[in-house]
């Protein structure tokens, strides 16, 4: 049922369709009280360094014909509930930093939104270090109007967080060789993602234009640019896998990008967001390489190809990652969550060395022209 359906009366059915606007003669359909906006989603995301505030109100889907007030409250229990559904670790977000304006809204005779209340995120000193906070909103008690709640939209999930201010690796003309191949087992694997977070200084001008993120040339590799598309666009190479973004990416702005392949498909995602999937012939991908002893780098490719910018959070996992994963760990990630075989954060902030947070021991010394360079209060997410 359409949450903003148009009202009917007995007599329009039997006439024509004729709309009205009150609620009271919506016979064929029961009407309906919801947050507004959670159509499309329930989930409301808040990223800030300083007190913020943010509107809700609730939207009835027709207009009143009397006042219908509306009470809401935090609904802790919900917590729990979302994290199992959704794969997540949230906490709950502390009662001393956040207030609301009040707990009720109004929807006046005649309209079918109600005014706002704020809700204010404050004392973000007492947030925990690298937590996103969850705070469940829930109609609790309607009066007048004759309206029932939307059961789906009963709870607006508003994610806080404060943004990471971290390290990142200035990797232009630097690479790491990752060794897979010294494995003990094998790693022809029929389901990998990738995951990295990156900015380019400058795509490359010269053929093949190719800037490398992470990966085995002509098996599994992710990159920006080809003789065949342009240099800024991100893009999956090799045999049976080819995937091309169309969307062109820019210089100089930070992207998390996650690749994607299940022995069915190929998916990248450009910060969260689904951009392309292509079928592949590819039965699994050899991270040994067994084949064709390349090797697997970062930052590098083919004897070349250099990546002329910055990254953190690389990541490469022996299980396809869903979009919601994607979108909940785009900053950081549990190193013992199932199937992340390495994790390098990137983060050092020193050295020459970047670390396997994992434990699985793929700590990689950077090679290349000179020392590595850090970049430090790199934000994530970035707005």
């Amino acid at each position: 049922m359409n949450m903003k359906k148009i009202c009917f009366s007995i007599g329009s059915i039997l006439a024509g369709i004729l709309c009205l606007n009150s609620c009271q003669n919506a016979a064929p359909y029961e009407d309906m009280l919801y947050f507004t906006g959670t159509e499309s989603s329930v989930v409301k995301r808040i990223s800030t360094e300083d007190p913020t505030s943010i509107g809700l109100s609730v939207t009835a889907s027709c207009k009143v014909e009397s006042e219908v007030t509306v009470n809401t409250e935090v609904n802790a229990a919900k917590v729990e509930e979302y994290n199992k559904k959704e794969g997540t670790s949230y906490k709950l977000l502390p009662e001393n930093t956040y207030k609301f304006s009040s707990t009720e809204l109004k929807i006046e005779q005649g309209e079918h939104v109600s005014k706002s209340l704020e809700l204010t995120i404050q004392n973000l000193d007492k947030f925990e270090p690298e937590v996103t906070y969850l705070l469940p909103v829930s109609i609790v008690q309607v009066q007048g109007g004759g309206l029932s709640v939307l059961e789906a939209s009963r709870t607006v999930y508003i994610i806080v967080s404060k943004p990471l201010r971290t390290y990142a690796a200035n990797i232009s003309n630097r690479y790491f060789k990752i060794p897979f191949e010294k494995h003990p087992s094998s790693l022809k694997l029929s389901q990998l993602s990738y995951e990295a977070r990156v900015c380019v200084n400058r795509f490359q001008q010269y053929s093949p234009y190719i800037s490398t993120v992470m990966g085995i040339e002509g098996h599994f590799n992710f990159r920006f640019g080809d003789v065949t598309i342009k240099p800024n666009q991100i893009q999956i190479a090799g045999d049976g896998v080819e995937t091309t973004v169309p969307t062109e990416l820019v210089a100089g702005k930070w992207y998390h990008l996650a690749a994607v392949f299940d022995a069915a498909t190929v998916k990248i995602y450009v910060n969260g967001k689904l951009e392309i999937s292509k079928a592949t012939t590819a039965p699994w991908i050899d991270l040994r390489d067994e084949q064709k002893s390349r090797g697997f780098y970062i930052g590098r490719s083919e004897g070349g190809r250099p990546l002329n910018g910055s990254i953190s959070e690389v990541r490469v996992w022996n299980k396809a990652l869903t979009a919601k994963e994607i979108v909940n760990n785009m900053c950081g990630v549990n190193p013992l969550a199932d199937g992340l075989l390495a994790y390098w954060r990137i983060n050092e902030g020193e050295g020459n060395i970047i670390h396997d947070v994992t434990g699985h021991g793929w700590d990689a010394e950077c090679q290349g022209w000179g020392n590595l360079q850090w970049i430090s209060n790199v934000r994530c997410p970035n707005e």
